[in-house]
């Protein structure tokens, strides 16, 4: 796995990290049953699928996501995820600026 990925897989169980590691190499339906609903980000709330379903418009719903999927999914997770604990921050900067 490139360090790259490992980063944004940091925040997941080493469960979740194998397990979607696995499918980036073998990608067929079972796999993609089992790992479809791992949850990569908590805040804001997305499971693999949604996350791929955000990042890939032309990808039927039924279809097995390929690998870049997988990991741009997972990146734009990570994104969300910086976004939502930066905007967490602002009122907490702003009630300290008025002060």
């Amino acid at each position: 796995m490139n360090y790259k990925l490992q980063e944004l897989m940091s925040f997941l169980s080493i469960n979740q990290s194998l397990t979607l590691t696995s499918i980036l190499s073998v990608t067929d339906a079972t796999a993609w049953e089992q790992t479809k609903h791992i949850i990569i980000s908590t805040t804001p709330f997305l499971t693999l699928e949604m996350a791929i379903n955000r990042i890939s418009n032309n990808r039927k719903r039924n279809s097995i996501p390929e690998p870049h999927h997988i990991y741009e999914a997972i990146k734009y997770a990570s994104l969300k995820r910086k976004q939502y604990v930066k905007c967490l921050d602002k009122p907490f900067e702003e009630k300290n600026n008025a002060a």
